[in-house]
């Protein structure tokens, strides 16, 4: 097939050489790149088709890939990814939590060390109070069910 087609087998040359310098060297994972971008080709081709045929009929189109993307931890989690606190924190205490942005709120409960897990684990049935002047945070691990803690300090 490369041999009666000059032109994609330069193209095919030209994506070898900027895996080479890229540090791809291993065929198999350049194999695989090719294979994931002529996939991802063919995935635009097919969306353009349909906005075009779409356009054509009148119909309405929503293309997969509308929008804007935003990286995972660039995205701001919204207040119903957050546990509920009525009635578990004390005023002072949920004053401080509610003043920590939500996706900070989220990494912290879901970053707590579990004593009887012996690994990191995310904490639910979540309270806190002010102890020192920082506040903590008690709950359980949602993976045992056993008591975890978080301190935050202040700033």
């Amino acid at each position: 097939m490369l041999q009666n087609n000059p032109v994609l087998k330069s193209k095919i040359d030209q994506l070898w050489d900027k895996f080479w310098s890229g540090g791809i060297v291993n065929p198999l994972t350049a194999i695989e790149q090719i294979t994931y971008l002529l996939f991802m080709k063919r995935l635009d081709d097919l969306d353009l088709k349909q906005q075009a045929d779409a356009d054509f009929t009148g119909d309405a189109f929503t293309s997969r890939f509308a929008g804007v993307w935003v990286p995972p931890e660039h995205r701001e989690k919204s207040k119903k990814d957050i546990p509920s606190i009525e009635g578990s924190f004390t005023p002072k205490a949920k004053k401080i939590w509610e003043a920590i942005a939500g996706d900070i709120q989220i990494k912290i409960l879901n970053n707590v060390w579990c004593v009887h897990c012996r690994k990191g684990s995310s904490m639910g049935n979540l309270s806190g109070k002010i102890e020192s002047g920082m506040l903590v945070l008690r709950g359980t691990c949602t993976k045992c069910g056993g008591d975890v803690a978080r301190i935050v300090e202040n700033e």
